[in-house]
């Protein structure tokens, strides 16, 4: 029996993991700032949510981020705890949006249809800290799963059936509108020979809207504690597998430096095209230098072509 869950951040593939094994939460959730401890991972009442532990499903830890050859979070519980088949397409979605391979809705559905991805960030704006995130994502799944025009299609369906879903998709209409309202602050890097853009803001949805604009390379940099994503469109990916080496490689001789022994990586999906900076505290990379090596990574990979 489950009595206590343990998570770093309460992302969509986490907090379905969450609502696959559970019908209730239980009052002790704790939020970490880095990956559970060997105590929290091989105790089976402990549910570990993408905070270590990869591959021991048995002791109810479910992650992948240090192993890519892992399915994400709530594909492993799918898969361990038998769940109802109708969910298969729901759980698919998921892991499509986790691994970055959906990045913006197809233009012939209805301008008033939203999706599971559009409500769920909606309901992100809308809290302040992860632990009512977390709480808040786990009323909206039960609720999302429970609808069968839901589980027909999870990225186009009709939010009028619940008021619920109808507050968050008008939340997360106007911070769209609020991103798209940031169009003039888009730097296009002029020294990649790709398209390289960037924009600076803690405003969700910045990939897909980069890529939408033509960018092969995106970064979405946040303002407070140099958090950073790095993603690319298809073809391009193995810019990203050699950028996580490369940052990885001189992230590791700032924290020497700075006799940091935490061993922060950047990390996330490369082979699906997308990285972030080290979930704790951020990177301690100049934004420049960051800049530099993407432009030579990129370099590189058109020279390889020719």
């Amino acid at each position: 029996m489950i009595t206590r869950i343990k998570f770093i951040k309460a992302d969509l593939d986490t907090v379905t993991a969450a609502s696959l094994i559970l019908d209730r939460l239980p009052e002790n959730i704790e939020v970490l700032k880095i990956n559970a401890d060997k105590y929290d991972i091989y105790d089976k009442t402990c549910l570990c949510l993408e905070c270590g532990g990869d591959g021991l499903v048995k002791f109810n830890c479910f992650d992948h981020h240090q192993n890519y050859s892992l399915p994400c979070a709530c594909a492993q519980v799918f898969n361990i705890y038998s769940c109802n088949n109708k969910l298969l397409n729901f759980i698919n979605y998921v892991a499509q949006i986790d691994n970055g391979r959906v990045t913006h809705r197809k233009s012939e559905y209805p301008s008033d249809s939203t999706s599971v991805s559009a409500l769920f960030s909606g309901m992100l704006y809308t809290c302040s800290d992860e632990l009512t995130r977390f709480k808040k994502g786990f009323e909206l799944i039960k609720l999302l799963t429970a609808s069968e025009n839901v589980l027909k299609n999870p990225d186009n369906f009709c939010p009028a059936e619940d008021p619920l879903f109808q507050k968050y998709n008008m939340t997360k209409r106007h911070f769209s509108d609020a991103l798209h309202a940031q169009e003039n602050r888009i730097v296009t890097v002029e020294q990649s020979p790709l398209p390289l853009m960037y924009l600076k803001t803690d405003l969700a949805g910045v990939h897909g809207y980069l890529h939408g604009l033509g960018a092969a390379i995106s970064i979405a940099a946040g303002h407070s504690h140099n958090r950073i994503s790095i993603s690319s469109t298809h073809d391009f990916r193995e810019v990203i597998m050699h950028a996580e080496q490369q940052l990885n490689m001189l992230e590791a001789k700032v924290q020497e430096r700075s006799m940091d022994y935490s061993g922060r990586t950047w990390g996330g999906h490369p082979e699906s095209g997308i990285i972030g900076s080290p979930r704790h505290g951020g990177s301690r990379l100049p934004f420049g230098t960051i800049i530099a090596v993407l432009c030579k990574i990129c370099s590189d990979f058109v020279k390889s072509r020719l």
